[in-house]
């Protein structure tokens, strides 16, 4: 069990780091073709369910670079996890709707820790 949440943790990494552009299903979330949008609402959202927990350890280092202070960041990160949680459940129940998203969040994890 041990090795096998090592080696999820690092693939997660590698793949963070990998993506030097935007990634695919946020680029698909802007195209006009509804199938490609309903498939990176799904992935979008399974992502943002799954990985929402991230911010609690992103957030504060954010914060902390743009001159905050640490403990603010970590209240924030708490908060933004709780909503990308939240959102991304929403979103994998509703991603067959026609249209934009019913609810969004700034970016998907893997390209909100670009920005």
């Amino acid at each position: 069990m041990k090795k096998a949440f090592v080696i999820v943790a690092l693939l997660m990494l590698v793949s963070s780091i990998s993506y030097a552009a935007e990634c695919s299903p946020c680029a698909d979330l802007k195209s006009g073709d509804a199938a490609k949008a309903c498939g990176a609402r799904l992935c979008n959202g399974a992502c943002n369910a799954v990985l929402g927990w991230t911010e609690i350890f992103f957030r504060p280092g954010k914060v902390a670079c743009e001159g905050g202070n640490l403990v603010v960041g970590f209240f924030r990160g708490i908060g933004y996890a709780i909503t990308r949680t939240v959102v991304g459940v929403v979103e994998v129940a509703t991603f067959w709707t026609p249209g934009e998203s019913i609810v969004t969040v700034d970016g998907c994890p893997v390209c909100a820790y670009k920005k």
